[in-house]
């Protein structure tokens, strides 16, 4: 979600949202999930450190 925001694709962003957090965040500021969540002061994204795989099939 953090990098949608950093590419300023408020819609990304929010369908990654859970509905009530979406809909909180356009409540509480009476705009859409999709500009409101690009005026929150988020932090930018981090890198990737480590990344592991599990399952049955390789």
């Amino acid at each position: 979600m953090l990098t949608a925001v950093a590419e300023k694709d408020g819609a990304a962003a929010c369908s990654l949202l859970a509905p009530d957090t979406a809909a909180e965040l356009e409540y509480s500021v009476d705009k859409p999930c999709a500009e409101a969540i690009l005026d929150e002061d988020l932090p930018g994204p981090g890198s990737v450190s480590a990344s592991e795989v599990y399952g049955q099939w390789t």
